[in-house]
């Protein structure tokens, strides 16, 4: 008699398991999520600032929130707002008994809609890809201070629509999932062009 209360405790708990895994494996309908991560810019600005002497910060913090609908446990869409956050440019001149200092902040953000394909692997875990557009915005912010007093100070916005693509793996548990996903945004606006490489953990609510 012992042994029979901790194994009944032992098949109810992976029976709840296994029915986690199987609603969360043929999900279909509304699920909502939040990401962090890293993101890696890669400019043509900074690239000829850093030719002329600016120390460059490419790499930063971003975020993103997604709202998604999933047609069929394999095809969904995701619409998101990602915050790829701000990307910095500096360099200190010696003028006479002072020093000319310049900040150069970029910040860019936009809502994006993907399509979103699935191939489950095993109970519970899947790749996926997904391919689509973002609508962005960047703001660049130059200040020129000389004796800790600003003299010249720019701003400078670009914009546009523009396609990405990502790829990542998913591990579903209920009504939990857990992504980790590779992102790569290809903006331009004229000669203006970003590259941002996004590296993300996130986690969503299936309803």
């Amino acid at each position: 008699m012992k042994g029979v209360i901790p194994l009944s405790i032992l098949v109810l708990l992976s029976c709840n398991l296994a029915m986690a895994q199987d609603y969360s494996s043929r999900h279909t309908g509304i699920y909502f999520g939040a990401s962090a991560g890293s993101a890696e810019l890669n400019n043509n600005t900074f690239e000829r600032l850093s030719d002329y002497g600016f120390s460059n910060d490419e790499t930063t913090s971003g975020y993103q929130i997604h709202f998604g609908y999933n047609f069929t446990p394999n095809v969904g869409l995701e619409l998101s707002y990602t915050d790829f956050g701000d990307y910095t440019s500096e360099i200190s001149v010696p003028v006479q008994n002072t020093t000319l200092q310049e900040d150069i902040e970029t910040g860019i953000e936009g809502a994006g809609l993907a399509l979103v394909g699935k191939m489950p692997v095993t109970r519970g875990f899947s790749f996926y890809t997904k391919a689509g557009i973002i609508a962005w915005e960047s703001t660049t912010l130059d200040v020129a201070r000389m004796d800790d007093e600003t003299f010249m100070e720019l701003e400078f916005k670009a914009e546009g629509t523009d396609p990405f693509f990502g790829i990542g793996a998913e591990y579903s548990l209920g009504r939990s999932a857990i992504r980790s996903e590779y992102a790569r945004y290809s903006l331009a606006d004229g000669d203006e062009s970003f590259q941002i490489d996004m590296f993300s953990l996130s986690l969503s609510y299936l309803f």
